[in-house]
């Protein structure tokens, strides 16, 4: 698989691209910038031998375009997607897996976001369809504060073969949707689990939705009814993690 050079920025997002032991080619700190965070990036980049230069803050917007780069850069070498023999690892690993499957999301905000739920949640993997996803790009490391170099994830030519995968190894695939006859309050998240989340315009794809094991939604009860897909997802996750964890 092909690397991808990224230049990140972001004070954490540099952070967990130095822990997470991605290849870094160099990182840029602003003149005068302090902070107990730019101090641990420059102990890090000693620790690991990593080049670091100090540039002006001009200098450093030019190197990552009209961001807010909170006077730190890194310029990154990584694969952001696991193999499908990584995949098939994590899927024999255990029987109540937590998996997210995310159905041609096209904002980089709301991947961003969602890994970072992901991560804090403990989302054993994350699958995206190759076509009609956004780019894993700078904007999804910084919003997703640097879980994006945490959470494995898994690109596929056709996720329909996948579903039926996970199915046969006794994952119960749910689709998150408006209309879900059941209720995310109803559903039993205890087993392994796989819940997907659609585009911000059309949803899950109705092909997709049904050849899940159910469709769930999100009781709402106000006037408007719309939750965007990372707020979406974050309400299950923690409906799962209310399930696991306190019985």
């Amino acid at each position: 698989m092909i690397n991808t050079i990224l230049k990140i920025y972001g004070r954490q997002p540099v952070v967990e691209a130095l822990v997470s032991g991605k290849k870094i080619h160099k990182v840029w700190v602003a003149k005068g910038a302090t902070g107990k965070i730019i101090g641990r990036i420059e102990r890090i980049c000693l620790q690991k031998e990593i080049t670091l230069e100090k540039t002006g803050k001009n200098d450093l917007q030019k190197i990552v375009g009209a961001v807010v780069h909170q006077n730190v850069a890194a310029e990154i070498e990584f694969n952001p997607f696991i193999t499908a023999e990584e995949f098939n690892i994590i899927l024999n690993s255990k029987s109540d897996l937590l998996i997210l499957i995310l159905d041609q999301i096209q904002d980089a905000h709301n991947i961003g976001a969602i890994l970072r739920t992901a991560e804090i949640t403990s989302t054993d993997v994350i699958i995206i369809p190759e076509k009609g996803s956004a780019e894993i790009n700078a904007t999804v490391a910084k919003t997703s504060v640097g879980a994006l170099f945490h959470v494995p994830i898994f690109s596929t030519e056709d996720l329909l073969p996948v579903i039926s995968n996970l199915q046969e190894s006794n994952i119960n695939v749910y689709a998150a949707v408006g209309t879900g006859e059941n209720s995310i309050y109803e559903t039993n998240f205890t087993g392994g689990s796989a819940i997907i989340i659609g585009s911000e315009g059309k949803g899950v794809r109705k092909n997709i939705a049904a050849l899940c094991n159910a469709n769930i939604s999100i009781p709402q009860y106000g006037k408007i009814n719309s939750l965007n897909a990372s707020v979406s997802t974050a309400v299950i996750l923690y409906e799962v993690i209310r399930q696991r964890k306190f019985k």
